[in-house]
């Protein structure tokens, strides 16, 4: 049986750091936002995810990159440029609603759902495994059967949870 110390530092390290990162960029985004834009910007993430399935000029935007990796970032920005046009469209019929404020746990719940949900999408909708590697301890999370379906309705139960409040 392995012992912790077998395992290599600078792997986990960095592994555990663009998790923290991804949550701590979302938890200030969240409170930047506020509670009702946050949840557009999810919402749309959603919308984007499913203008992103059908997008039909996908291998022809990809073929931009020349490696691997630089493909993998260009559709992660065709993902969040879909994204971002439906949160133009979404952002408005959220600001109607009184979701109360922002503080709380609301924001780092919110964060905790973006950070799983971001990372199920990079796992399953682009080949993000060309830009880094997470070792099976942690993709194991995101590839199991079924995973990716789990993870978009488990935050769509998050968001339903906070909008209950």
């Amino acid at each position: 049986m392995p012992s912790l110390s077998s395992f290599s530092a600078n792997l986990v390290s960095v592994d555990i750091l663009i998790i923290l990162g991804i949550f701590g960029a979302l938890v200030a985004v969240a409170f930047a936002l506020g509670r009702a834009k946050t949840v557009a910007m999810y919402l749309s993430l959603y919308i984007g995810l499913l203008l992103f399935a059908y997008f039909p000029y996908t291998n022809q935007i990809a073929s931009y990159g020349s490696t691997a990796a630089q493909k993998s970032f260009v559709l992660i920005g065709v993902l969040l440029a879909l994204s971002g046009l439906a949160y133009m469209a979404v952002k408005h019929s959220v600001d109607s609603f009184d979701m109360g404020e922002s503080g709380g746990a609301a924001p780092f719940a919110l964060a905790a759902l973006g950070t799983g949900v971001t990372l199920a999408v990079l796992h399953n909708s682009v080949p993000f495994g060309a830009i880094h590697k997470f070792p099976q301890s942690i993709s194991a999370f995101f590839t199991f059967e079924h995973a990716f379906f789990w993870w978009l309705l488990g935050g769509l139960a998050v968001l339903f949870v906070l909008l209950r409040r």
